[in-house]
């Protein structure tokens, strides 16, 4: 028997579909929100309260439900709105 294309021969197949998972599976570290949290914590009481509320949540996250998850967007955007208005202002408030 001869073979005259290409072909892939996958001996770890039952490895795929954890490998895909892991591929598409988002992890957010919690150390740079801990830094924020320290280099805020004197100089914008708002960023600090923000980013330690999100660490926190995020220590601790709801089950894997969308509906849960949508929980955190509130902390999320108010961390992004006030991290964003320090980098512009390049002050502190």
């Amino acid at each position: 028997m001869s073979i005259n294309r290409p072909f892939l021969l996958a001996d770890e197949a039952h490895n795929l579909p954890d490998r895909a998972r892991q591929m598409f599976s988002a992890e957010l570290p919690l150390d740079p929100f801990f830094a924020i949290e320290q280099l805020s914590k004197t100089e914008n009481k708002a960023l600090y309260k923000a980013a330690r509320t999100l660490r926190r949540r995020l220590e601790h996250p709801p089950p894997q439900d969308p509906a849960t998850l949508s929980a955190l967007s509130p902390d999320l955007q108010r961390f992004i709105a006030l991290a964003e208005q320090q980098l512009v202002s390049g002050r502190s408030s």
